[in-house]
């Protein structure tokens, strides 16, 4: 009877490893997908492959550890290695290095390149126990942390930090009244209580553990998520360094101190455990894109707290001049109910509980990354799956992108094909439906006039209608629209840079770089 138990325990893990291993390379590709393709790091290299899983490029250097490596406007890979902020070509050379005035702090996940070609990343600062007891730690033998959160913007051009933030400027607790951060918790919902992440985690010697942001730069605005407190918080970027390290200062009056928060109420006892709506999540950013556009999107990860994940979206309430609406002895608020995308409700199941990431594509579809599944998918914002990929034997998927067809980086670019990531290929029948636009080299528009204090005025060559976008360095819309003929942007709101120009009409395309000053 033992030996009879042991040969149908080997049936068993045997087909249950066979169908895991049937399920790699793409499993699905509609005509609903995004055309495009998705770039991710593996262990051994990083990949961008179209919606049939086919390799169009690879990266050979860029693995294991780079966590977010993304593609710039011009195709070339960005990320931090080494605790320096890395640029790659295409060709997998690198063509630039770029350090930074700072001891004492690390790189951390990822950068965005702003619009003025300055690089925001995030980082952590190392201190001593005397530095966390000196903050109002209540430190533990064994498990103190040894790490607090920053956000730095660094100037490539001199190597130089231009603006940082420190999370541990912002921190309050209510044992000690002897030590400066000391207050009352609930009578400062836009502090920070460290005692809300008081025994969790710490053997990885993080603090509070920031672990993605977005930033949007119309609002001059950051979202950060804060894994430990299961929240994600928005600050203002506007201020001065110094003002950041304050409770003043900046277009919205409160210096560094949190503009908005959302995920877990209690932690400003403004609610209780059932009203906890994050669990350790991931990747925020804001939604640039579709019926939705100018909300936040999340990846919600569950962790020990639930069998799943799901994606979350919210929309900030915020008033006629644009400031978060905090009433008195209350919650943050939001202008309507949360919308959450799970198997629970109207989604498909997937689960990871840590990593991953979550972003609205250009057709309003939702591209999400499940880490620990390996796997990336593309679904409705109903909860429809229209594209589901998962990597073969990948290690590790931190998070990843998708770009569509017609991303400016894309333009010049050799897009052929060779073979695929997983071998044996996946045996679904995959094929490409194309809807995006050819490139042409002809402008299908004229410029007329760029100028900062008033309107980029463009008009249609043949006095037909057509879609634009105006782009910033960074490959992000900042406008998009359609109109008859001619437009105006106006640029008065946009910082001054580089940016490019596409308009789109009748299956061709083209782009113009522009400068705005």
């Amino acid at each position: 009877m033992k030996s009879l138990k042991k040969h149908l325990w080997i049936i068993v893990v045997f087909f249950t490893n066979a169908h895991i291993y049937c399920q790699d390379g793409v499993q699905l590709n509609s005509s609903e997908a995004t055309e495009g393709y998705s770039y991710f790091e593996t262990f051994f290299e990083s990949y961008l492959v179209n919606n049939c899983g086919e390799i169009v490029n690879t990266w050979p250097s860029i693995r294991s550890t780079q966590l977010h490596s993304k593609l710039m406007d011009n195709g070339n890979p960005i990320y931090i290695k080494d605790n320096r902020i890395i640029v790659r070509d295409w060709d997998d050379n690198e063509i630039r290095r770029t350090g930074y005035n700072a001891a004492n702090v690390v790189l951390v996940y990822e950068v965005i390149v702003m619009s003025n070609g300055h690089y925001l990343c995030l980082a952590r600062e190392n201190l001593t126990n005397v530095e966390f007891t000196e903050l109002g730690y209540q430190l533990d033998p064994g498990e103190s942390p040894r790490r607090v959160d920053m956000v730095l913007e660094i100037d490539p051009d001199t190597e130089t930090i231009v603006w940082q933030w420190n999370i541990k400027d912002h921190m309050i607790q209510q044992r000690n009244p002897q030590i400066a951060n000391y207050g009352i918790v609930a009578d400062n919902p836009r502090k920070l209580d460290m005692d809300a992440i008081l025994n969790f985690d710490w053997q990885q010697g993080e603090s509070f553990m920031i672990n993605g942001f977005d930033y949007n730069e119309d609002l001059d605005l950051l979202a950060l998520s804060v894994r430990k407190l299961s929240e994600v918080i928005i600050i203002d970027h506007s201020t001065t360094t110094q003002e950041a390290r304050g409770d003043s200062g900046g277009r919205h009056g409160h210096g560094g101190d949190v503009l908005f928060r959302w995920g877990n109420p209690a932690n400003y006892e403004q609610g209780e455990q059932s009203d906890r709506e994050l669990f350790f999540q991931h990747n925020p950013n804001w939604i640039e894109y579709g019926e939705h556009k100018g909300k936040i999107i999340m990846f919600n990860n569950g962790l020990s707290e639930r069998s799943y994940s799901s994606v979350e979206i919210i929309d900030p309430t915020v008033d006629e001049d644009g400031f978060f609406v905090l009433p008195e002895n209350d919650r943050f608020q939001l202008s309507e109910e949360p919308i959450s995308i799970n198997t629970t409700t109207n989604g498909p199941f997937f689960r990871s509980g840590y990593t991953s990431g979550a972003k609205v594509m250009p057709n309003g579809n939702i591209y999400v990354t499940v880490g620990e599944e390996e796997r990336l998918f593309e679904m409705t914002i109903e909860g429809e799956l229209v594209w589901d990929y998962t990597i073969a034997d990948a290690g590790y998927i931190y998070r990843s992108e998708r770009y569509p067809k017609n991303f400016i980086g894309f333009e010049g670019r050799d897009l052929s094909v060779s073979g695929t990531v997983e071998n044996p290929p996946s045996d679904y029948d995959c094929q490409l439906f194309t809807t995006s636009v050819e490139n042409n080299n002809e402008l299908l528009i004229d410029i007329v006039s760029v100028n900062k204090s008033g309107f980029i005025e463009v008009i249609s060559k043949e006095g037909k209608d057509f879609n634009y976008y105006l782009y910033g360095v960074n490959g992000r819309v900042i406008v998009d629209g359609h109109n008859d003929n001619n437009y105006r942007i106006e640029t008065s709101n946009i910082p001054s840079g580089l940016y490019y120009l596409r308009s789109e009409r009748g299956g061709i395309g083209s782009t113009e770089s522009i400068f705005i000053n």
